[in-house]
């Protein structure tokens, strides 16, 4: 029992830890939104020192039309 407990936990923390990139992005949009760019493309560059997926080049593009 202990041990699917703690696979389980194992679990749960992975797709934690591999979720951050859509929270982002969505904060990202939101600051943009909201008129706060400076915010919106440090978030964005920190995206793309941290991320590297399908979405990297839109988030590039997106921080480069935040400046």
């Amino acid at each position: 029992m202990s041990t699917l407990i703690l696979l389980l936990m194992t679990c749960g923390v992975f797709f934690a830890a591999a979720a951050p990139d859509a929270e982002w992005r969505k904060q990202a949009e939101k600051l943009e939104k909201g008129g706060n760019w400076r915010e919106a493309y440090e978030l964005r560059v920190k995206l793309l020192r941290k991320i590297s997926d399908k979405e990297s080049g839109k988030d590039l593009q997106l921080a480069l039309n935040s400046q």
